[in-house]
């Protein structure tokens, strides 16, 4: 999360939060916890889907990594036949001819 924290001017969004008691505010998440208020607290899940597509994006790139490297390559073409089945091939030809 260093790169997002920067992104971000160093915010952390764990500490986000709806206040659901109205008329009252809180500084802080842990305050409104300590008062017993109903919060909808959004920042650990929205830290938590900023992770899981960190580490989803870096999976991702490293099974391509891997795919391209296991990339083989193509067979060679196959060896001409031996003289004796090129000879065998002509005398076949000209016993269907007859």
């Amino acid at each position: 999360m260093p790169a997002v924290g920067s992104a971000t001017g160093g915010m952390d969004f764990k500490d986000l939060f709806v206040n659901l008691r109205a008329g009252a505010e809180f500084a802080s998440l842990d305050a409104a916890k300590k008062a017993g208020a109903p919060v909808v607290a959004y920042g650990s899940w929205l830290n938590s889907v900023i992770n899981f597509l960190i580490i989803a994006f870096v999976m991702f790139m490293l099974v391509k990594a891997m795919n391209a490297a296991k990339k083989a390559e193509p067979p060679p073409a196959p060896a001409p036949p031996p003289e004796s089945e090129k000879l065998l091939g002509e005398i076949r030809d000209l016993l269907k001819a007859r």
